[in-house]
């Protein structure tokens, strides 16, 4: 490996550790696995997951040391189909061959530890320390992955802590505005934020005390997390109160995803408390938006449903055309 080389390496990976956002982390791994193995090929695959199997698709090649990915998803060789699908159920590096070339598919793992995204490498030079190169810099991300995970995470639950909302919020809205909010556009993007807050949390920390409070919120976390998706984000507000950001959902599906939560946790034993229930605010994430003006919404509507029974899933939208709400920003 020439110097250049390992300055244009070194580069990449200073740059992948300033980054936070998750896509452009991605990214940058994907651009030093280019350097790693140029002049091979990178392809990064994001996995989303689906009734009839995992969904591959493309966010980046790397080409020449350039993202020349474009928005318009390649046909993947059934080889390399083959092999993503094997890569994906054993979550291990898999070989495939491509037009002649030897080819490698390596699993990307999210935070609960399941694959989120495929890397493959094609056409790369030939060398015999290429495999354990690659795999000392998956190690290296993993590892920065975990430290960003333990400072956006909060401590008791492992959901998203508050400080973090801002900021991926804002990324939604921005995503909203982008690619425009028209019925019927193929890139159409919505977005819904949630909050929900344990009725009569004050009740158990009173009978209870503290430490089965503390067991309740986290049993309620690990509701939320097997029960929402992966590309949901989950995050615990502050005290009993919890916000979800549901990617890729309009205003009605949401309600019936929440709706669905709403029942899992009323039918939930929690031990020694026993039955618990939630109330849920929701609105719609609009282009217009900032992260308060949705928090203000989706408060509006918990506090309604929680003055006016509890238990119940309501929208700050359908609240404000039924004339019980006033219209907010």
């Amino acid at each position: 490996m020439s110097v250049a080389d390992f300055d244009s390496i070194l580069g990449s990976l200073i740059e992948l550790t300033r980054q936070r956002d998750r896509h452009a982390l991605e990214v940058c791994l994907a651009q030093v696995l280019f350097d790693v193995a140029a002049p091979g090929i990178v392809r990064l695959y994001r996995v989303r997951e689906a009734e009839d199997g995992p969904a591959f698709v493309p966010v980046a090649k790397i080409l020449r040391g350039e993202n020349d990915v474009s928005a318009e998803e390649e046909q993947i060789p059934q080889s390399l189909s083959t092999a993503m699908q094997g890569c994906f159920k054993s979550r291990q590096a898999v070989t495939v061959p491509l037009e002649g070339e030897k080819g490698m598919v390596y699993p990307l793992l999210g935070v609960k530890n399941n694959v989120v995204a495929l890397i493959v490498i094609e056409a790369a030079r030939e060398d015999g320390h290429l495999s354990k190169a690659v795999d000392m810099v998956l190690e290296i991300y993993q590892n920065f992955l975990a430290l960003i995970n333990d400072n956006e995470r909060d401590a008791l639950t492992g959901l998203l802590n508050r400080k973090t909302f801002d900021a991926k919020t804002n990324k939604a809205i921005a995503e909203v505005m982008r690619l425009g909010h028209r019925a019927g556009d193929a890139a159409r993007r919505e977005y819904c934020v949630a909050i929900l807050d344990i009725d009569h949390f004050k009740r158990v920390n009173d009978k209870f005390g503290h430490l089965y409070g503390d067991e309740v919120l986290l049993l309620l976390a690990t509701l939320m997390t097997d029960i929402f998706r992966e590309s949901d984000q989950l995050y615990r507000y502050g005290g009993e109160e919890f916000v979800v950001l549901l990617r890729d959902v309009g205003l009605q599906q949401a309600l019936h995803v929440l709706d669905r939560f709403r029942e899992k946790v009323k039918e939930y034993n929690f031990p020694q408390v026993g039955q618990i229930t939630v109330s849920i605010g929701v609105t719609q994430v609009l282009a217009t938006d900032t992260p308060p003006t949705l928090i203000d919404r989706a408060d509006a509507a918990l506090y309604y449903a929680k003055s006016h029974g509890r238990n119940q899933v309501l929208s700050h939208e359908q609240l404000v055309a039924d004339g019980k709400l006033q219209s907010r920003p």
